[in-house]
Order: structure tokens, then sequence, then C-alpha cells
């Protein structure tokens, strides 16, 4: 029986030391199997470190290849935390009786029909209806994030795209950061996989962010 590819995942500190109000679960496995379905081999996913943040940082994510022996993936939990905890708010207000416009909701949340069910639902079981819906939108959001890094990963292990990933090519993206999903075509194609990927059934729990 071939032994599976391990993975490296790490935490930032808050996270580490339960410091935050919400707690993180990642399927490895799920990445390893989406990583060597794209013809990633074993070795190359050993290369690959994959750090959960939690720093509320300016990008939801990112990807550093400077060593090719260690390239590592960031994703930031503090945002789509964010997300909920102001989707949440919103439910509570509404609930309540207050005018609220849900921008929070509407941005995590496929339905639309939420806002209404909150003002007929008994408090309690519209409460807890709402906090999983919510839940899980910023949980898709946070997923998404990850998918869309380990497209990157991909291009980085199978020489896609190589240019775009030297430094060159990096140092144009950079001064011409307001075009960049005109003029990469790496950025372009990471962002369709994760439009495609993130509600499929297989990858849409890669990692998962819930209250505590």
């Amino acid at each position: 029986m071939t032994e599976r590819a391990k993975l490296r995942v790490t935490y930032g500190k808050r996270i580490r030391h339960q410091d935050t109000p919400y707690s993180i679960s990642v399927d490895s496995e799920g990445i390893v199997g989406l990583l060597t379905n794209e013809s990633v081999s074993k070795e190359d996913i050993s290369r690959l470190k994959i750090r959960i943040n939690s720093n509320l940082q300016e990008d939801a994510g990112g990807i550093e290849y400077d060593d090719p022996n260690n390239i590592e993936i960031s994703v930031d939990a503090e945002e789509p935390w964010s997300q909920f905890d102001g989707a949440l708010t919103e439910a509570r207000d509404i609930q309540r009786g207050k005018k609220v416009k849900p921008r929070s909701i509407q941005k995590l949340l496929y339905t639309k029909k939420l806002p209404a069910y909150l003002k007929a639902a008994p408090k309690e079981r519209g409460y807890k209806t709402a906090s999983k819906l919510i839940s899980n939108g910023a949980s898709r959001e946070l997923n998404g994030t990850l998918i869309h890094e380990l497209r990157h990963a991909v291009h980085l292990f199978t020489g896609k795209y190589r240019f775009w990933y030297s430094n060159l090519g990096a140092s144009i993206v950079d001064f011409l950061d307001f075009a960049r999903y005109v003029i990469d075509p790496s950025e372009r194609e990471a962002s369709k996989f994760e439009r495609e990927k993130r509600n499929d059934p297989e990858l849409r729990d890669l990692i998962r962010i819930y209250p505590k």
C-alpha cells in the first residue's frame, strides 16, 4: 500500500493558544487529494506548508515561494470571522425589531430569505438557524481563499505560468497591481478555479471556521 503524502499545517499564535472566539478545522487528506488529482507529486506536497493566521491581514491569503523547498500558503481567519460577527449582529438586531440593512448577511449567504425568516421565527430557533447559516457562509469564504492559493501552488509545482512566478513576472504584477487580474493569467485561472470549486461537495470543507 502506497503511503499518502503528508501535509504540514501550522497555526498563528492566537489560534495555537486558543485565544480566539472561533475554532478552525482543516481537512489535510482532502487537500492532499486535491493536489494529487492536479498531478502534484508526494515529494512536492511534502515541501508545502499551510499556515492559518489570525492577524486581519491586508490580503485574505498569499503564497511564499522564495525557498523552493519550503513553499508556504497563508490564509487569514480574521476577515471571515469579522464577517461572521457582523452578520450575526445584524441577525440579532433584526430579531429585536431594529431597522437593519443586512449587508453582511447578504455578502455571506446565497439565500435572501434570512431577514424575513428571523422576523417570523421563534427567537431561539431563529438565532440557531442564523448562526449555522452564517457560520457556513464564513467557512465558504475562508475555504475559497484556500482553494485559490492551492491553485497557485499547483502552478508552481507543475511549472505552469512559470514566467509569472519569476522575479520579473512578479515585479511586473506588483508594479501594475491595479491590473493584476487583466495581465496575470495565473491569477485569472486561480480565481476561476476558486469560483468553480468552492461549492464542490468534495472540496467545500477543506477548512472551516466556527464559533466555540
